[in-house]
């Protein structure tokens, strides 16, 4: 996978999207390798 150029701060990043299949409480887990970097949770409502 290439990365792209520098955005916003990071040093480069790679572009995705995704699609919440349904309304709710969504949690995604962040991973650097193998290593949990972070979680983010949201409230999705439609």
């Amino acid at each position: 996978m290439q990365l792209g150029s520098a955005v916003n701060g990071a040093d480069a990043y790679v572009p995705c999207a995704i699609t919440i299949p349904k309304p709710g409480e969504w949690a995604f887990l962040l991973y650097d390798g193998d290593e949990l970097f972070d979680v983010l949770v949201y409230e999705i409502e439609e």
